[in-house]
């Protein structure tokens, strides 16, 4: 009978719950409420049954938390009563959902452990662990290095600081490395939600790739806390199997010594010959085919020799990507000491720039191909550039240089459209570029045997120092002149009537008038100087007429200026005697050969007016045609002939010639005081003087013929020298 009514009443119930409408779910207080109201404790007439209430409140008390719970508690059964209750929020222990793992999970003392455990538990096996806050983000009791294993994803799903003391590793494949969150506004500069935190010791490797491939680390900041000589991320590899294809993005990394490196640690390169013999050693495999992308990396401000990344590996880099990034305290933004060919650095920018010859891209001699950069600015430190490269083709375009660039290696460099506030990147080893359209121009010059070709954008005149004059318009009559030692520049056109006038050595020319100052400067007299000769146009005076020469006054004048000394040589005809003075002047003093030389027609010859050394030529008197070369040591006024002073040394008339010696003036009108003579043979006989001959020609015995005799002292008697000789004498 009980069993047949336990049965009526649930299907009764059944049917009651099909028919009744559904209520919203109860608390134990409501619904012992209402069983209190629809169910009274009635002992007569059984209308409501005692032990059907208490039933009823049995089944709500077993299904409902005995004690009062926090919120968010998980609910579990009492192991001892069965009952129901609130067992906390860590009190759930699934931990295997197929291939994901909860750490928090795991019952450890912090995330660390946590970690290492789910990554026990879940093996080999390809699965995400789940990292959150439950895990115990606020120690790290990892004894070594944490192997986060292969193919693992994992993941951190709150914005959490997370302090670290060992190194988390990657494995050889396929392992990410993600953080989620809304960030931690009390970790600045940091922002971007999950923070690692170092808390180790020094010279630490917070993340660690290592013969790894195709993984990836995102959405996480690292922060090394200026732990000394620590690093944030480093790929390295041993070659067995390589480190290729990895993937770093959206992060952040700050207070590092070197936020990344790729390959070995060191500052000095592996050569090719040492990784050929050995290449498992660090700095020969590592890394191709990466991407480290949409970074940060503020480093250690008080480490002045701090990089944001270096690359340090033989194969380091070849078809491989750096960009979108932003470095910020650090020596050296990039440093490259050994890589191979076709990296791209785009987009990284640089400030605050820390220590000695602060550089964005610092490209060492051991390299031999360099990366191309290109849309990257620099806006602190010393250079935007320094390239030692050895070799190998880069190409620098769309660049911002507010800092010197410089490349003095042998590399070629492809110069295209870079903005350089700097005004100059200096070219010098063996470089040679190509700039194309780069602003200023000039961006570039050289030094030593480094070559720079320019190739102006479109519209962009050729600069002044590559053959060109880098200007863009003219006027017309503008010259180009040389306005430095590379420059040119343009003169305008001036004024009708203007001409170009020197400002002096280094100075650019200007145009101006000419003025005296401009003549004298030129001959030193204050004269104009011709190209060509003048023409010259004879002044018409009239026929001249022996009267009006003699009494022209200006040449009266003109001698009288002689008489003064003034001029070369002067002229004067006279209506007596007709006479001609040559001479520089006929002032003493200033004798023309040595004195003046007068020539006069006979009868009256003109006076010597330079003593003691005049020569005289002319007629003498007493001998109509008669000339004479004769000095005159007598007084200034004194006529040929009548100065006992006078002496002859030639003498030549109508009588011979004679060669004089010592003739004075009283004794010369006779011609005959000659130590040699020659007369006409028709001559008389007469005595030359004591101590002088003559010799003379007259008829000789024999008709028809000469005789030569001679005439000696004061005998008048001649002595035949020879005779019969000749005829017609």
């Amino acid at each position: 009978m009980l069993m047949i009514s336990r049965r009526l009443l649930a299907a009764a119930a059944i049917l009651c719950a099909m028919l009744v409408p559904v209520h919203a779910q109860k608390t134990k207080a409501q619904l012992n409420t209402e069983i209190g109201a629809n169910f009274p404790d009635q002992t007569a007439g059984q209308i409501t049954p005692q032990n059907l209430r208490t039933v009823t409140q049995d089944i709500v008390n077993s299904i409902m938390p005995t004690a009062p719970v926090t919120a968010n508690s998980v609910p579990c059964f009492d192991g001892t009563t069965g009952l129901l209750k609130g067992c906390g929020s860590g009190a759930l222990t699934v931990q295997d959902l197929n291939t994901i793992r909860f750490a928090s999970q795991y019952g450890q003392a912090d995330w660390c452990a946590n970690l290492v455990a789910a990554v026990n538990d879940i093996g080999n096996a390809p699965g995400t662990i789940v990292v959150d806050s439950a895990a115990g983000p606020n120690a790290c009791s990892a004894g070594s290095t944490i192997q986060l294993g292969s193919n693992h994803r994992i993941e951190f799903v709150s914005g959490n600081v997370y302090v670290l003391n060992q190194t988390l590793q990657f494995g050889n494949n396929g392992t990410a490395l993600v953080g989620v969150g809304g960030g931690n506004g009390g970790n600045a500069p940091i922002n971007t939600g999950v923070v690692l935190k170092w808390i180790g010791g020094t010279g630490c490797t917070m993340i660690y790739m290592f013969n790894t491939s195709f993984s990836q680390f995102r959405n996480i900041g690292l922060d090394a806390n200026n732990t000394l000589n620590c690093v944030g991320i480093m790929m390295d590899s041993n070659n067995n199997p390589i480190t290729t294809r990895n993937i770093l993005e959206q992060f952040e990394i700050t207070g590092t010594h070197v936020g990344i490196v790729v390959g070995s640690a060191d500052t000095s390169a592996v050569s090719g010959g040492s990784c050929s013999a050995m290449p498992s050693q660090s700095g020969c495999s590592e890394n191709d085919f990466f991407a480290i992308r949409h970074f940060q990396i503020f480093g250690n401000c008080s480490d002045t020799a701090a990089e944001g990344i270096r690359i340090n590996s033989l194969n380091a880099a070849q078809n491989s990507l750096i960009g979108y990034a932003n470095m910020q305290c650090v020596n050296v933004g990039v440093r490259m000491i050994n890589m191979n060919d076709n990296l791209t650095i785009t987009g990284v920018n640089s400030g605050s720039a820390i220590g000695s010859d602060a550089t964005l891209f610092r490209i060492e001699s051991t390299v031999i191909n360099g990366p191309d950069l290109i849309s990257n600015e620099s806006e602190a430190g010393s250079f935007s550039v320094v390239d030692h490269a050895v070799g190998g083709a880069q190409t620098w375009a769309y660049n911002q240089w507010n800092q010197p660039c410089t490349s003095d290696g042998g590399a070629i460099i492809a110069s295209i459209s870079n903005l350089s506030s700097a005004g100059n990147c200096t070219a010098s080893g063996t470089v040679k570029v190509k700039s194309i359209g780069d602003n200023p121009e000039n961006l570039w010059t050289t030094s030593g045997s480094g070559v720079v070709d320019y190739v102006p954008s479109s519209g962009q005149p050729l600069p002044g120092g590559k053959g060109g004059t880098g200007l863009t318009s003219y006027t017309t009559g503008d010259l180009i002149v040389a306005s430095g030692a590379t420059a040119l520049s343009k003169l305008a056109d001036a004024a009708t009537g203007s001409v170009l006038c020197s400002g002096g050595a280094g100075v650019v020319p200007a145009y101006c008038k000419v003025t005296s100052s401009h003549v004298n400067a030129a001959t030193g007299s204050g004269s104009f100087v011709f190209a060509t000769s003048p023409t010259l146009t004879t002044p018409s005076i009239g026929a001249a007429t022996y009267t009006s020469l003699q009494n022209t006054a200006n040449l009266l004048a003109t001698i009288s200026a002689e008489k003064a000394g003034g001029d070369l040589f002067a002229y004067r005809f006279s209506s007596g005697t007709p006479r001609m003075t040559f001479g520089a002047g006929g002032g003493s003093g200033s004798p023309f050969f040595g004195s003046n030389i007068v020539w006069s027609g006979s009868g009256n010859v003109w006076n010597y007016d330079t003593t003691g050394s005049a020569w005289w030529l002319g007629n003498l008197p007493g001998f109509a045609e008669a000339f004479a070369l004769c000095a005159n040591s007598g007084t200034s006024g004194t006529a040929v002939g009548s100065d006992t002073t006078t002496r002859c040394g030639f003498f030549l008339g109508t009588n011979g010639m004679s060669i004089l010696g010592n003739a004075n003036g009283a004794s010369q009108p006779t011609g005959t005081t000659s130590e040699f003579a020659t007369v006409k043979a028709s001559a008389s006989g007469t005595a030359p003087g004591a101590g002088y001959c003559k010799i003379g020609t007259v008829a000789g015995t024999n008709a028809g013929t000469c005789k030569l005799v001679a005439y000696c002292g004061t005998s008048t008697t001649p002595t035949t020298i020879i005779d019969n000789v000749g005829g017609g004498c």
